[in-house]
């Protein structure tokens, strides 16, 4: 038994006389006024959902520090001291302890609780699967006359509405909404939780009879992250009007979108608006030649739609089945109308004088400076990077084309133009393991797998499932490719690829006129088949695309593929003889910029079909009209003229030809726009380093091969290939890379397992060769 006398009325009356009581129940008072502020606040001033919560919380963790403060000090006349110690013995001692223990763990619970959403069991939701296209709309709050309080319900029935999961993400039924509202009585995030919805959509309307504020918020579930805000203002009236604005900056930012382009989207129609939105998902989804008709659609809508306009521009950079559809001159003729940001991007885009390609990618280099947050900035100098191989090449043009790659798919990691280029480069090195990863990104892009796409045996860790019967479902846009893959990614495709090329020529065939057009069914298969060595199909193909006026039989081209290809030699021979006699006489002050290529192709034409042959007179008819030709064309014309000046010198021993190579090599660096971009060019500069002995360089100069750009495509996006493959093979030999030898030669052989019989001779030397290095390694 304890000895001590009434320690229940000792320990009440210390309470009292160090005022804790009175402190206790002052701190509620202001305590529960406190609440009751805090929750208007937040429907005024449209604070974050949890902002009511979070002040309950900490008003439930300061009550007992509140407690302490006044049990251990007092305030007298001389100021705040600490109070005298009162003693505590025995079974009081104890069950203050344990009263204490108690009621610390009990406020700890009721904040955590509280902050979290309103609920301390919500182990049931834990388990609950979450689709991130699902979106819970919640009832708006309304902080306005009694007669609009139908607006809360209103604004969520429209947004609903809107939300259809063709663009963005799917409502589920309001009224299954506010059923689970009501019966959990938890937080926004809480109840799209327990729906199963990875999106929530609050909102609070403010306002009077006559003008309101519509404010709204996209938050992710269940983390509570901001997505995207948007507000619009009006009558009452005109509720639908300010739902169409709502939705439209809600999803303009969660595609992707920036702020200061959100008011000229909302702007325009919603039909545009949603064709556009459509587009933009599908673009980033890799849906190319979708995203294209949705911006055709948009345009059609509204042709002042500028940011539509810039849109399908980049959008056909993915579409090879499209043209740009005079994007950008449209977006320049309405660019008033853009906001400074997107003006920004469209003057880089859009030149007003021609650019070398290291005058654009200083300008890129500018615009992710300018606006690092544009995914579109990092990707189009990545393009540059990638593609114009003339700047940077070798090894470092790997590294840069990566770095800046991987910077843009930390902005977002499932954009799949982006992911589409590194799959290359991870091709391009080897690394499976980032091919591996970066597949399963794309055959499941949008939470979504893509069971029928060839990348879906990368994901797996295997090589690309190449299955014809899926191809009449594949979008034009990927019909256009398909019969490119084995090309670009030839180390991981199956030996048994040649079905696949076969029936995606056919699919080609019979959507030419639609989808396709014939130009680029036809282009296509006759390039692919020179690739693989079947040079009379490909001939055969060609006569066909004469026939319908789809190309030229006599032109710069024609001659290229006589001289690579071995293909229409009599055209090419008939090409130079009308190149000779048209400009046969005609004085330099006459001459243009086309006229110079014609006299360059005829001029190497000869050179290649002569050893012996060499001449002065064309280089200096070129050089004359470079000097009155603007920059930066001057310098692909003063690269023509090097080309041949330095193939005439090399004959003839002179050491200027050393010079002529070196001047030949800063312009190539530079990248200026022309023929010196093309293939062929480049082909016939390292014959040049050939004969001059230099193998080392002329195997550089191959490296600088453009690949995969828009333009190349227009030439043919294998043109010359497998020459290429063959010469780098021979070069890598010669300048002791004999690793570097066997994978080309092993390329080169794959690609050619149907060749025709007369390039068989050829394969027979090729495979000899390969087994010499395999047994010599």
């Amino acid at each position: 038994m304890s000895s001590d006398p009434q320690p229940g009325v000792s320990f009440w009356q210390e309470l009292k006389e160090r005022r804790v009581v009175r402190v206790a129940l002052v701190y509620l008072a202001v305590a529960w006024a406190l609440v009751q502020g805090a929750e208007t606040l937040t429907r005024v001033l449209d604070l974050p959902e949890f902002t009511d919560r979070l002040v309950f919380a900490l008003l439930v963790l300061g009550f007992p520090v509140a407690i302490v403060l006044a049990w251990a000090f007092q305030v007298t006349p001389d100021g705040v001291r600490r109070a005298e110690p009162f003693v505590l013995t025995g079974r009081l001692r104890r069950s203050l302890l344990v009263g204490l223990g108690v009621g610390v763990v009990a406020v700890s619970g009721v904040a955590l609780t509280t902050f979290a959403g309103g609920r301390s069991d919500g182990g049931d939701l834990v388990g609950t699967s979450l689709d991130a296209h699902l979106v819970a709309v919640l009832p708006f709050r309304v902080n306005a006359p009694e007669a609009l309080s139908y607006l809360g319900a209103g604004f969520m029935d429209l947004l609903a509405a809107r939300l259809d999961g063709e663009v963005g993400p799917r409502a589920i039924d309001p009224g299954v909404v506010v059923a689970a509202a009501r019966h959990d009585g938890a937080g926004a995030v809480l109840v799209a939780r327990g729906l199963g919805a990875g999106r929530v959509v609050t909102g609070a309307v403010v306002g009077d009879r006559s003008w309101i504020t519509v404010t709204a918020e996209l938050a992710s579930v269940p983390g509570g992250e901001r997505l995207a805000g948007a507000s619009a203002a009006g009558d009452p009236d005109s509720i639908a009007q300010l739902a169409d604005q709502v939705i439209g900056q809600l999803l303009s930012l969660s595609t992707g979108e920036y702020p200061t382009s959100v008011a000229l989207l909302t702007s325009t129609s919603p039909e545009a608006l949603r064709a556009y939105l459509l587009g933009r998902q599908d673009r980033r989804l890799g849906r190319y030649y979708d995203a294209i008709l949705h911006y055709d659609r948009a345009l059609a809508i509204d042709s002042t739609f500028a940011l539509a306009a810039i849109a399908r521009a980049d959008g056909s950079q993915n579409a090879l089945a499209a043209g740009d559809g005079g994007g950008l001159q449209i977006a320049a003729r309405y660019r008033d109308r853009l906001p400074p940001r997107d003006r920004q991007y469209l003057d880089a885009r859009l030149p007003e004088t021609p650019r070398t390609g290291a005058e654009w990618r200083a300008t890129f280099e500018q615009l992710t400076r300018d606006q690092p947050d544009r995914i579109e900035a990092w990707y189009w100098l990545g393009e540059h990077r990638i593609h114009e191989r003339g700047i940077v090449h070798g090894p470092a043009w790997v590294a840069a084309a990566r770095t800046v790659f991987e910077r843009a798919l930390a902005l977002d990691p499932e954009y799949i133009p982006v992911i589409d280029d590194l799959m290359f480069l991870a091709v391009h090195e080897g690394r499976r393991e980032d091919l591996q990863r970066l597949a399963r990104i794309y055959v499941n892009r949008d939470g979504r797998e893509v069971a029928t796409h060839p990348y879906r045996g990368l994901a797996e860790g295997g090589d690309m499932v190449l299955e014809p019967s899926t191809l009449p479902d594949a979008d034009a846009n990927g019909i256009v490719v398909a019969p490119l893959w084995p090309l670009a990614f030839t180390s991981v495709v199956p030996a048994d690829f040649l079905p696949w090329i076969e029936a995606a020529f056919r699919e080609a065939r019979r959507r030419a006129g639609t989808d396709i057009t014939l130009r680029t069914a036809l282009g296509n298969e006759y390039r692919v088949n020179l690739a693989l060595g079947r040079p009379a199909r490909a001939a055969a193909v060609r006569e066909e695309a004469i026939r319908a006026s789809v190309i030229e039989r006599h032109g710069v081209m024609t001659i290229e593929d006589a001289l690579w290809e071995g293909v229409a030699l009599e055209d090419a021979e008939a090409t130079v003889r009308r190149i000779d006699e048209r400009l046969r006489g005609v004085p330099e002050t006459s001459l243009s910029v086309a006229d110079a290529r014609e006299l360059t192709a005829a001029e190497l034409w000869r050179y290649h079909r002569d050893a012996l042959y060499q001449s002065a007179a064309t280089p200096r008819r070129i050089r004359a009209l470079a000097a009155r030709t603007p920059h930066p064309a001057n310098l692909d014309l003063e690269a023509h003229a090097l080309l041949l000046e330095a193939w005439a010198q090399v004959r003839d021993r002179d050491a200027r030809a050393a010079e002529s190579m070196d001047r030949l090599e800063q312009i190539l660096e530079i990248e200026p726009p022309g023929d010196n971009r093309r293939p062929a060019f480049k082909l016939s500069a390292a014959t040049i380093l050939e004969e001059q002995g230099d193998p080392s360089r002329a195997l550089d100069m191959l490296d600088r091969i453009s690949l995969w750009t828009p333009q190349q495509y227009r030439w043919g996006l294998a043109s010359f290939e497998r020459v290429r493959w063959l010469r780098m093979a021979q070069l890598s030999a010669q300048v002791g890379d004999p690793s570097r030898a066997v994978r080309e030669y092993q390329r080169w052989l794959k690609l050619h397992a149907d060749a025709e019989p007369s390039v068989l001779p050829e394969v027979e030397v090729v495979r000899a060769e390969l087994a010499r290095l395999e047994g010599s390694r």
